[in-house]
């Protein structure tokens, strides 16, 4: 009896929570920058953030910079991403996470984009992430593209 009474109540918990679940508006990219294994420590240093399209067509759907001290960390960074700096006038210039997550509309007039200029996405579709960095002498990439999913919370 108690055991029902528990999950009874959990259910009343989580049920209306996550019928109004949405993608969030940030999250949170954390790394550590080594070179030759040794932490860089060098001032500022600026992060290059794109949101690109799964596919062939590899549209960039969403842009923003982050310029972070570096001094003292270890090599170790933290980007909340949906936070950064946004210019320009193009999609990806002014696109939020809501939309660039969303696998329910077509995305076009797209102006950057490896073929064509629109994304329609498809219902499994994830997005991939791209970040670069700037010390100041040279910019690198620091990962291979990895895929992400939106999952709703609440």
């Amino acid at each position: 009896m108690i055991n029902k009474m528990i999950l009874l109540i959990l259910s009343a918990i989580f049920f209306p929570l996550g019928a109004h679940a949405q993608v969030p508006s940030a999250f949170v990219y954390q790394g550590q920058i080594l070179r030759s294994g040794v932490p860089l420590e060098s001032g500022t240093v600026t992060f290059f953030v794109k949101i690109l399209s799964p596919g062939a067509e590899s549209c960039v759907l969403y842009e923003e910079q982050h310029v972070v001290n570096m001094a003292g960390t270890n090599g170790v960074f933290n980007l909340s991403i949906g936070t950064g700096v946004r210019s320009g006038t193009n999609f990806e210039d002014g696109s939020n996470l809501q939309t660039v997550f969303s696998n329910t509309t077509a995305l076009t007039g797209l102006s950057t984009c490896a073929a064509g200029s629109s994304y329609t996405p498809a219902g499994g579709d994830t997005r991939k992430l791209r970040i670069r960095y700037n010390d100041g002498t040279t910019t690198v990439t620091i990962n291979q593209d990895p895929h992400l999913v939106a999952t709703p919370f609440s």
